[in-house]
């Protein structure tokens, strides 16, 4: 779903389209939201009910409302 309308006048104008990157490994949890234009990162954790609504970098935790990072991940 994409909607960048707030007023009744923007009813009838083009929305601008754009699309979210997931990079491998990545996991959404439960009711996470990715808001549009944002990449995540390979290996990332987004945490359960957190928005996103910048890019998370690879192999990081995020979580909240906004998103905010949590904690960096060890790769093996």
């Amino acid at each position: 779903m994409d909607s960048d309308f707030h007023q009744i006048a923007d009813l009838f104008s083009e929305a601008k389209p754009a699309g979210i990157v997931l990079k491998d490994d990545v996991w959404l949890s439960t009711r996470s939201m990715v808001l549009k234009s944002v990449t995540i990162g390979k290996g990332a954790v987004v945490a359960a009910g957190a928005v996103i609504a910048k890019d998370v970098e690879a192999y990081t935790v995020v979580g909240e409302v906004p998103a905010k990072f949590i904690k960096r991940i060890e790769k093996n």
